[in-house]
């Protein structure tokens, strides 16, 4: 973790954060960090994390984020009579806390993860008051997802969710540059992988974060 620590100490800034990092992050999904070794470093890593946009999977055209939502998703209800949220909302930037995961889960550690680490990425973004600075809410963030596979997609999902929609510059930057902290570090899983490649990709014209 003392790796990571260094690394977010040098870099974690709203200031810092620019799609380029998202779209370097995107490229190095293929690197697999499976087992429960300590994080490797960032720091000093030179070129081997400077990657062009070029290397980006250009997005499927069935690799829709929707698509993939409505067969995954946990489906969250609200108000007095628990209405079911719609998917569209469920991916959308949400101020308030979770009370479940975002995706559908038989594992007891990762419903009870899922939540707080929601908490984590809020306060990570600014969107909600925290003790912790960002530089050790990233540090936790990364360090439950390294060592709790079953976390990965659902960190993703929850970014992609505070990325869509965000009316706030510095928190959408913020979001962005989370993505990209954590997909230097661990992949999605392969059946999710394309349809975050295409969501980023999308998300490589600014006039998308809006959608």
């Amino acid at each position: 973790t003392g790796t990571l620590e260094s690394k977010t100490q040098q870099d974690i800034s709203p200031q810092d954060c620019d799609h380029d990092r998202a779209g370097r992050g995107t490229a190095h999904l293929t690197h697999k960090n499976n087992n429960n070794s300590p994080p490797p470093s960032l720091a000093g890593s030179g070129s081997g994390y400077q990657y062009p946009y070029t290397t980006l999977c250009k997005p499927a055209p069935d690799a829709n984020m929707e698509d993939w939502a409505s067969k995954n998703l946990n489906q969250h209800t609200q108000g007095l009579f628990r209405r079911r949220v719609s998917i569209a909302n469920m991916l959308s930037w949400n101020r308030g806390s979770i009370k479940k995961p975002m995706l559908i889960t038989s594992d007891r550690s990762v419903k009870k993860e899922a939540c707080e680490m929601f908490k984590l990425v809020q306060a990570y973004m600014g969107d909600r008051p925290a003790r912790l600075d960002k530089r050790h809410a990233a540090l936790q963030v990364v360090t439950k997802c390294w060592g709790m596979q079953g976390l990965r997609d659902e960190l993703y999902v929850q970014l992609v969710r505070q990325t869509t929609g965000n009316l706030c510059l510095r928190s959408l930057e913020a979001g962005w540059e989370l993505m990209a902290i954590s997909l230097a570090f661990f992949s999605p899983s392969p059946k999710f992988r394309r349809y975050l490649e295409g969501y980023i990709q999308r998300h490589l014209e600014p006039s998308n974060d809006k959608k």
